[in-house]
């Protein structure tokens, strides 16, 4: 027995690995693993992210600015200041609207610079909607034959000659046309507006430029509202013709759309533009994919009758029909032109001019609040 067990005892003590040799060999694993995590042998998660990581992503200038940082880049910046200062037509076409309740109460008094009737007062209420139910037919037309920029600039135009009738009106007939003719003019910015807004911007920022014109729009009318009843209606002209001319002097420095530079097979001028909105150089794959949806929908469409031939196209008229006649049949467009008149009549304890500008704030909250913050539409990818 006592034999058996140092035998036992002598082939364990032989079986050992001897203590150095061990340590050696977990040293030698561990640098090895560590030379497989540098080398990328092993299936780590930098590996991994970098496998799929896809092309579009690495020449994307987003790809290399964290998330937080978007808002502060030169993208987003030269996409800004170029859709604020579009959407400044969307300020004067706010200004229409925002004029004429303070102006038709001064009209109507009896020291009165171009004494109104009723009636008179009546039509020119009514030039403005009259005009913008014309006017987005000439903006879509002219956007698709002579470009989004040009466009806007051609609109702009007649809107310093507005404010110069205005100027100059003897009598309510050429109030009534210059309000007209603003209308017109309206009806066009809103056709084109939301349409380069959403052409020019990333689809990462679209939402807030799409929102930034239509908080535009109610901030013109804001300013005529509070800016009419303390001064003559010269003097507003003479301040509100400063903004069309503004607009025009700084816009047509402004790239068009390369949505627009395709569908006309421009090509190099639309890589020119695409370089200027997305501040990047590396813009083929952009361009080669914003190129394949102009050709799409160039094929999709092909005259106006297919939105009521193409059961989806005629879905999608007949709702945003709907939805843009409820809001113009509540009432709310002529409750804001003839609130200050309708304050006056009644012997309200309030200013009337006081009153208007309290129901133009809040009423143009509760259409902010009701209205899509992104009513743009675009295909710059």
């Amino acid at each position: 027995m006592e034999d058996t067990e140092q035998t036992i005892n002598r082939d364990f003590s032989y079986s050992k690995l001897p203590e150095i040799s061990l340590s050696n060999n977990i040293k030698l694993l561990e640098i090895n693993i560590e030379n497989n995590e540098e080398k990328s042998f092993l299936p780590t998660k930098t590996s991994m992210e970098g496998e799929i990581e896809t092309e579009d992503k690495k020449n994307n200038v987003e790809s290399t600015i964290k998330p937080g940082k978007l808002w502060f880049s030169r993208e987003f910046l030269v996409q800004f200041g170029i859709i604020y200062v579009a959407s400044l037509l969307m300020f004067i076409t706010g200004m229409h609207t925002g004029w004429v309740g303070p102006t038709i109460l001064k009209l109507s008094s009896n020291n009165s610079e171009i004494p109104l009737t009723s009636t008179e007062v009546s039509w020119l209420a009514a030039m403005v909607p009259f005009g913008g139910g014309i006017g987005p037919t000439f903006g879509a037309i002219l956007a698709n034959k002579i470009g989004r920029k040009n466009t806007i600039l051609l609109t702009t135009v007649p809107e310093i000659f507005t404010w110069i009738t205005v100027i100059l009106a003897k009598d309510s007939y050429c109030l009534c046309i210059a309000q007209f003719i603003r209308g017109v003019t309206g009806g066009s910015a809103f056709a084109v507006i939301p349409m380069y807004v959403g052409e020019i911007s990333s689809p990462k920022f679209r939402g807030i430029m799409g929102t930034l014109s239509v908080l535009q729009h109610h901030a013109g009318l804001f300013f005529e509202t509070a800016l009419v009843p303390y001064i003559s209606i010269s003097s507003n002209a003479g301040i509100a013709i400063t903004i069309p001319t503004f607009l025009i002097l700084v816009f047509i420095w402004m790239p068009e759309s390369p949505y627009y530079f395709l569908m006309k097979n421009q090509r190099e001028n639309a890589g020119k533009s695409l370089r200027i909105l997305s501040q990047n150089n590396k813009i083929e794959k952009q361009l080669d994919q914003l190129e394949r949806i102009v050709q799409e929908e160039q094929n999709e469409v092909q005259n106006f009758t297919e939105i009521f031939r193409v059961k989806n196209n005629r879905v999608s008229f007949i709702l945003c029909l709907g939805i843009m006649s409820i809001q113009h049949l509540t009432g709310f467009v002529p409750l804001l032109v003839y609130a200050q008149l309708i304050l006056d009549k009644s012997n309200s304890p309030i200013d009337p001019y006081i009153s208007g500008i309290i129901i133009q704030g809040f009423g143009q909250q509760l259409q902010r609040n009701g209205r899509d913050k992104d009513g743009s539409y675009g295909t710059f990818a």
